[in-house]
This record gives C-alpha cells, structure tokens and sequence, in this order.
C-alpha cells in the first residue's frame, strides 16, 4: 500500500452533521473534523469517475483532524453548523491506482468536501505534502502538479472512537449520498464565471430554468418527486435521491457555476437562460487529459 500525507485548506465552510438539528461532529478534543467514513465514500466515489472502466481497490483514510495549534472558524449558516480550517489526513492506495486517485484528489478541490457541496460549501485547496514516493515520480504519474506541496510538518495521525449512535447516523447518512452520488464517469467540466451585478441563487436558478424549460411539477414543489425519473432541470439541479451536476459558489466579487458532463441541450438551455436574464458570463472548460496523464 502506498501512503499519502495530505492537507485539506478549506476556502469555503465544510459541514460533516450526525443530527436532524444541522450539529457538526466533534472529535474527543471537542474540535471539527471529517471522519474517515466521510472521507473513504467520497474519494472512492470521485475516483470511480476517473477509472473509465479500470477496477480500483476502495482507499483507506484515516480521520481528516486539525491540529492543536490551528485555529478553528465555526460559522452557523442556515441552522446548520460549519467550520473553516486546515485538516491533514493519510491516504492508503494501492500503488497502481495512484494515477486515478490523484486526479480524484485534484477534482475534490472543486467539488468539495463534506456535505452540501452543491450549495459550494468545502470548497478547497488540497495538497499532498508528504508519501513514500518521490514528488518526481508523483508528478510523472499525473499532470496535476498542482496538488504536490511537500512539508517538513505533518502532524501524528490517529481515529475518533464516536459514541456508537453517532458513528451509525453518520454511516446511514453517508450511504445515502453515496447512492445518490450520479454525476456519471468524468468528461468535462465547465466554469461559468459570473459578476455579481446581478444575484444568483440555486433556488432562483432553478425557478429560471423551469420557467424556460416550461415545465411544471405537480404542487408547490418545485423538484421532482423521489422515485420518480428526474425532470431535465432536476436532473441537472439535483432532487431528493439525486446528485446536483451544477455547484453554485459564491465569492464578493464573482460567482461559479460548475457544471458536470453537461450535454449540448443543456449547455444550450443554461447558457441561454443566463444571457436573457441578463447575466454576462465567460467560461472555462476541463476535460479528462486535465486530470490523467495518457
């Protein structure tokens, strides 16, 4: 097995909840951090989207903790708990799916850690500061370059024993992501890239869409219902039981749409919304050679 140091600095909030009433999981020290569950489910879940095909063997990570001397934001936004800081994990892989994982890690950036990632919450910059390859040999195996930062600190690893209850909430709640997880194996990714003259929500731009699109859900609902196939636009906006293709991310000076896989009826639908309401946008494409090296 080959072991990876990395080091998760959160740009936007990340909240891991065990309770209806939106509690941030604390480790024994009383500190945030994201247990290796969470972890485990979505850098296996994002790195069966690079595999194309090609069998991979689940990771093992070990609980994501911040240090003793960091210091911790926590932030309540919407009932919920959240916080901002520095974490550091180690990832077991075996060495010939490194490729693969290391374009998952480098994807995670965006598409965030923790939960309500669609709402663009855990956003990230993720580094790998420490392993038992070379960084040489680590940059000839994949093009993201980017995510290579070596340290001489890396602070002692260990597990959270949670209370038995906690641990079993967390585990329910995390395979149900996992299950509604379908953003489909990696083909591109678009960036639009939005001033903020004008205010965008998810909420707003789904009622835009829907109002474009023409279509009508059944009451004052306005997402499909669960079990049903998803409507065009919630299945690019997400529904109960599945997965959002768009994360809206706002900063104070601009706002992202980050978009998966869109298909062309899509790209049309979304890009046409935006001009007739009147949001100027430029845009920014990734495809699968911006993540594995061929």
């Amino acid at each position: 097995m080959l072991k990876l140091g990395c080091k998760i600095q959160l740009k936007k909030p990340c909240h891991v909840g065990f309770r209806q009433k939106g509690r941030q999981v604390l480790d024994d020290r009383g500190s945030p951090y994201i247990p290796s569950l969470v972890l485990n489910t979505q850098i296996f879940k994002e790195a069966s989207r690079f595999a194309q095909g090609v069998e991979i063997s689940p990771p093992s990570c070990s609980d994501a903790l911040i240090p003793e001397k960091e210091k911790v934001k926590i932030f309540k936004i919407e009932g919920k708990e959240y916080f901002k800081a520095n974490l550091y994990f180690e990832l077991k892989i075996e060495e010939k799916d490194l490729s693969i994982y290391l374009a998952a890690l480098k994807s995670l950036q965006n598409v965030g850690f923790g939960g309500d990632t669609s709402k663009g919450f855990g956003y990230n910059k993720l580094f790998i500061v420490k392993s038992d390859l070379s960084f040489d040999i680590l940059k000839d195996k994949n093009k993201a370059v980017s995510i290579f930062s070596p340290e001489k600190d890396f602070p002692p690893l260990r597990f959270v024993k949670l209370e038995d209850f906690v641990f079993k909430n967390i585990k329910r709640n995390w395979m149900g992501w996992a299950k509604s997880y379908n953003p489909g194996p990696f083909k591109e990714r678009y960036y639009y890239k939005l001033d903020t003259s004008r205010p965008l929500t998810r909420s707003f731009l789904r009622f835009l869409l829907l109002k474009k699109s023409g279509i009508k859900h059944k009451g004052k609902v306005p997402v499909c219902p669960p079990k049903e196939k998803p409507c065009p636009v919630c299945n690019l906006l997400g529904c109960l039981g599945h997965k959002s293709r768009i994360i809206l991310r706002s900063f104070p000076k601009s706002i992202f749409l980050i978009c998966e896989n869109l298909k062309e009826d899509e790209k049309k639908l979304l890009e046409k919304t935006l001009k007739e309401e009147g949001y100027k946008f430029s845009l920014e494409k990734e495809t699968l050679k911006d993540y594995l090296k061929k």
